[in-house]
């Protein structure tokens, strides 16, 4: 009978796992494509959230990159940000755990705000613990509840001022606003608003 050695072993998983990742490399060099949906299946996002999440991603890095996250320094303790007015809100470039995203200021907020979309996108970036999720409930504008996640943001950065480990909410409805609520602007100093010049004064 032939002896099986333990190093035999080891030689055996270790030349196992080295196939199994060169297949793995060639697969997804040679049909990229089916190999996007594989990954986006094992981690439990559908083909057509990834298209969402591309086209929403493709629009807020296209806008941040035009003129949204402009600042300048004012004084020595004094930045100046741009702001972009949508209606009646006013709207912010911030950078999420490194995410260009485009935010709606939102005084009436207590906590930052994402939707689904954003979640999903930062998970699959890798840019979010799995252990900072705890399932929630949350209070919309008319009064109803809805399911919702909360999750740490390690920074939220807006000009050259950053805040580290910021409370997010996440809400399960892919089309809700980005809300940079008060516990971001609370974080950043001395906040005020120049509704004439369209500028966000940080002190």
């Amino acid at each position: 009978m032939k002896k099986i050695t333990l190093s035999s072993c080891l030689t055996k998983l270790i030349v196992t796992i080295i196939v199994v990742m060169g297949f793995i490399w060639v697969f997804s060099a040679l049909f990229p494509r089916a190999y996007s949906v594989l990954e986006t299946k094992a981690l439990g996002i559908d083909e057509d959230s990834v298209e969402t999440i591309k086209a929403k991603v493709d629009s807020i890095l296209k806008s941040t990159k035009n003129d949204s996250v402009e600042w300048r320094q004012v004084k020595d303790f004094e930045y100046a940000v741009k702001l972009e007015q949508d209606g009646n809100c006013y709207l912010v470039g911030a950078n999420v755990n490194g995410i260009p995203m485009k935010m709606t200021l939102d005084t009436g907020a207590s906590t930052m705000s994402i939707s689904i979309i954003e979640y999903k996108f930062l998970k699959k970036q890798k840019l979010l613990s799995d252990s900072t999720v705890q399932v929630s409930e949350c209070t919309i504008a008319n009064g109803d509840t809805t399911k919702c996640f909360m999750i740490k943001i390690a920074q939220v950065s807006i000009g050259d001022t950053s805040v580290k480990n910021v409370d997010c909410v996440v809400m399960e409805n892919p089309d809700a606003p980005l809300l940079l609520g008060m516990n971001v602007l609370n974080g950043l100093g001395s906040v005020s608003i120049n509704y004439k010049r369209k500028l966000l004064i940080l002190r």
